[in-house]
């Protein structure tokens, strides 16, 4: 596998695509307060029973084209993410994706990869601070409303120093599009462009993400996922099948996990994955 798929996998920021969780439940019968026309600001937030259902950009790769009411914060943190290729074993241990709704259509997003390790076997290791990712959410169309919900996010890569983190910059583009599909069930389709650095050819080269993701409500509380990824660069092309479930255990507070394995050569040949998401 070339040098930078674990940068690639590891930025792309493990979304729940099954019917969104109904942030409403247990609320008493009341009328709500009026709510600004615009939908609030970063400075004016959106009361909170006037918040959209809950969406997450985790834990499957497939990004929702939902973002965060405006004013408000959301979290999701993979606590561990665990994948081997052979007798390569990687490790990255508290991952954030902290958000911050900017407008009633926009989001910013700062991706930390806290800590990575990455053990080739034969007592090579390397660990350090993962690289940052900066990213905009812009919703163009159904975030409050509609069957189907289209966005678009350009995103900056900072790199952190050493083996892990890297020295060069990267970026690209992701265009997230979600579709009611029944009462239960969802379809999660994304496109991402990337620049990111190999180490192994010394350059920079151009990524293409694909996924798509089927969301399934098992009930009020349980949702799974199935979602097909593929990456592909000029050398190879690795295809990954994930599979997880997601479950609500207080308002606004979910928990998931899952695993993931590699369909084609280039691919990690198996992943683990657990995290939550939290949102104020």
């Amino acid at each position: 596998m070339y040098a930078a798929l674990p940068v690639a996998l590891a930025l792309l920021a493990p979304v729940q695509e099954s019917p969104p969780l109904d942030s409403t439940a247990g609320l008493e019968d009341t009328e709500p307060p009026p709510v600004a026309r615009d939908g609030g600001s970063l400075f004016r937030p959106v009361p909170r029973d006037r918040m959209r259902q809950f969406s997450a950009d985790r834990p499957d790769v497939t990004e929702s084209p939902i973002t965060v009411d405006a004013g408000h914060f959301q979290f999701e943190v993979g606590l561990a993410d665990w994948s081997r290729e052979r007798q390569d074993d990687s490790l990255a241990l508290l991952q954030v994706n902290a958000k911050v709704g900017l407008t009633p259509s926009t989001d910013l997003q700062v991706v930390l990869n806290a800590l990575s390790i990455e053990d080739d076997g034969g007592g090579s290791r390397n660990e350090g601070l993962g690289p940052t990712l900066v990213r905009l959410k812009w919703n163009q169309w159904g975030n409050d409303e509609g069957d189907t919900a289209l966005a678009v996010m350009p995103f900056v890569l900072i790199p952190s120093g050493g083996d892990v983190g890297g020295e060069e910059w990267g970026g690209g583009l992701i265009v997230p599009f979600s579709t009611v599909v029944t009462e239960t069930v969802s379809l999660g389709l994304m496109a991402e462009f990337d620049v990111l650095y190999d180490q192994a050819a010394e350059e920079h080269r151009g990524f293409f993400v694909h996924t798509a993701s089927f969301g399934f409500a098992l009930s009020e509380r349980w949702g799974t996922f199935v979602e097909g990824v593929g990456i592909a660069s000029e050398e190879d092309y690795v295809g990954l099948l994930n599979v997880g479930v997601t479950v609500e255990v207080a308002r606004d507070f979910v928990l998931d996990g899952g695993v993931r394995a590699g369909v084609t050569d280039a691919a990690p040949d198996l992943g683990v994955f657990l995290g939550f998401t939290a949102r104020y």
